[in-house]
């Protein structure tokens, strides 16, 4: 998915099932959109939000919602950050990944498949959901400005540019300890991806790996994903 600089909207991807994720061309006003697994999100530029694609478990469910500044969107559920620093949260709950009804200060949220993590504006993150691999550990993380959420996975990026990570590490996705210089990550199913202030990119694991650059073209590491035509200026 990509945000073009006039609000509209751009897809590409297997459209699987029928469900229709990759319907965004009537989108306008688009501010931030997020990707899930089955759905698409779109943050208008008046604070509401539009969904399409599976809505098994009412993750599209996100009409009503108004006043929100940011969103993160998962496997079955949905996240969105509201102007106040409160959460709110639809979809799958059978982990308790949306059960975020009581955080407040919240300056950045991020959905994991099963999980879903909050950065508080004091720099501590919190987390709720499914905790099997420990992606939930983070209660002890402080002076952190940028959290992701993988499918097993947390990563935080710290104010001296150095990350910190906690979950399942099969592949090495949370072997981020030796990072430094970052100002920005991002989580997949099984690979983690740092952007260092001098706009290089460090990453693990496999499946592919996509970055907007500062000229409005798309790049992207997995030579099945033809991102190249993009020009989202």
């Amino acid at each position: 998915m990509g945000v073009k600089a006039h609000g509209t909207v751009v897809a590409v991807g297997n459209t699987g099932d029928g469900s229709g994720w990759c319907n965004v061309g009537s989108w306008r006003d688009i501010a931030q959109i997020a990707a899930g697994n089955y759905h698409t999100v779109g943050l208008k530029s008046d604070g509401t939000v539009v969904a399409v694609g599976q809505n098994t478990y009412g993750q599209c469910n996100v009409g009503s919602w108004t006043g929100i500044v940011q969103v993160a969107a998962s496997r079955y559920h949905t996240v969105g950050l509201e102007s106040d620093g409160t959460v709110v949260a639809v979809g799958l709950n059978h982990y308790g990944q949306c059960n975020v009804g009581s955080w407040t200060d919240i300056t950045q949220v991020a959905a994991g498949q099963y999980h879903t993590v909050g950065l508080k504006a004091d720099g501590t993150v919190v987390a709720v959901g499914a905790n099997w691999d420990g992606q939930c550990n983070v209660g002890s993380w402080t002076g952190i400005v940028q959290v992701a959420a993988g499918h097993y996975q947390t990563v935080g990026v710290k104010a001296d540019g150095t990350v910190v990570a906690v979950g399942l590490n099969y592949y090495g996705q949370c072997d981020v300890s030796g990072w430094t210089g970052i100002v920005q990550v991002a989580a997949g199913m099984w690979h983690t991806v740092g952007v260092k202030a001098d706009g290089t990119v460090v990453a693990a694991g496999s499946f592919h790996t996509v970055g907007l650059k500062s000229d409005g073209t798309v790049v992207a590491a997995d030579p099945g994903v033809e991102l190249a035509k993009w020009n989202l200026i």
